[in-house]
């Protein structure tokens, strides 16, 4: 039987991704309801349990999921997939706040959309590079029979996704900064 934690969520907790904020680490996650929410958690030194409340840091009005936290100079940059997954308007979109806590005001912008001729990018993940400033971004996007063209935009219906035989395959390209706002520097 699971264990209840006080000031947690109980259903719908999902994307989850590990942040270091201030030498600790935290858990970003969020809430898999309309509104969504994004929260973050502390977790103890070894990181295997909770070690204050789960604070919600912002909500939206539609889907906003798969958060990743990247400390930057000036703060904090949150990469977010915008929308519906099964759609090309579905999109990684970014929030920058001075603050891990307090994301009102952030500023907020696109990474990818179907402006980059992929069809509905998103559920982003990055790595570090050695020896380098950049950042890799991991995401997935609809590409349709069996070929690396995107899908069409009514490809959000199964029996279409179905007959285009769509698929989401991995995509990869290094991030880079420009005035502390991430952009896409080259697919690989």
């Amino acid at each position: 039987m699971p264990i209840a934690v006080a000031g947690l969520p109980r259903a719908g907790v999902i994307d989850p991704s590990l942040v270091i904020a201030g030498g600790r680490p935290h858990l970003l996650y969020k809430t898999d309801r309309i509104p969504s929410s994004i929260r973050l958690l502390p977790l103890s030194r070894s990181g295997l349990h909770a070690a204050g409340t789960s604070v919600e840091l912002f909500r939206h009005d539609g889907v906003l999921e798969n958060p990743v936290l990247i400390e930057r100079p000036a703060g904090w940059v949150m990469l977010l997939s915008q929308g519906d997954f099964t759609r090309c308007s579905y999109r990684t979109v970014w929030r920058r706040s001075t603050s891990i806590l307090n994301w009102v005001g952030a500023t907020t912008g696109v990474l990818l959309d179907q402006s980059s001729r992929l069809c509905g990018p998103g559920g982003a993940d990055v790595t570090p590079m050695p020896h380098s400033r950049r950042l890799r971004i991991f995401f997935h996007a609809w590409t349709c029979h069996g070929r690396t063209a995107p899908c069409g935009p009514e490809i959000h219906r199964d029996k279409l996704r179905h007959r285009a035989r769509a698929v989401r395959p991995m995509y990869a390209a290094d991030l880079d900064w420009v005035d502390g706002v991430p952009v896409i520097a080259g697919f690989l």
